[in-house]
């Protein structure tokens, strides 16, 4: 993806992003782009419960050091019901997306593996890229 140099922003994504917004708003199908959003959001829920129930396990030195430590069992049961219920709701209540978001993610997920083989192929380190950005990111705070 192409990067814009001052302010290192996919741009080409972006405008894509804007455009495919913009047409359903043009079509009026508001109510569909706000239900794929929240499909966004309950996946991203998804995800920290996840990390809720394996952080104790995964990660055992954040766990520990962490200020407020509820007991594991909590961890388990609390990311359980946020996996759970956010779950129900991604497929139950929004369906009529699911599978349009489904296919943007799998066809997003294609994408992005086949320019990183092509980056590969090319021979660009991504390694050595993400310890750059992360340096520039430590820099920045």
């Amino acid at each position: 993806a192409a990067v814009y140099p001052k302010w290192r922003t996919p741009h080409v994504s972006l405008i894509i992003s804007g455009i495919v917004c913009t047409s359903l708003v043009w079509t009026k199908s508001a109510y569909f782009l706000m239900n794929t959003g929240l499909i966004g959001i309950f996946i991203i829920y998804i995800m920290q419960g996840t990390a809720l129930v394996c952080m104790p396990t995964l990660n055992q030195e954040l766990y520990e050091s962490a200020k407020f430590k509820p007991p594991v069992w909590a961890l388990y049961i609390f990311g359980g019901i946020t996996i759970i219920s956010m779950g129900f709701f991604m497929t139950q209540i929004i369906a009529d997306v699911f599978l349009w978001t489904l296919g943007g993610i799998t066809i997003g997920t294609l994408v992005y593996l086949a320019g990183k083989a092509k980056g590969e192929k090319e021979g660009f380190n991504y390694e050595a890229r993400m310890s750059k950005d992360f340096q520039l990111l430590d820099q920045e705070t």
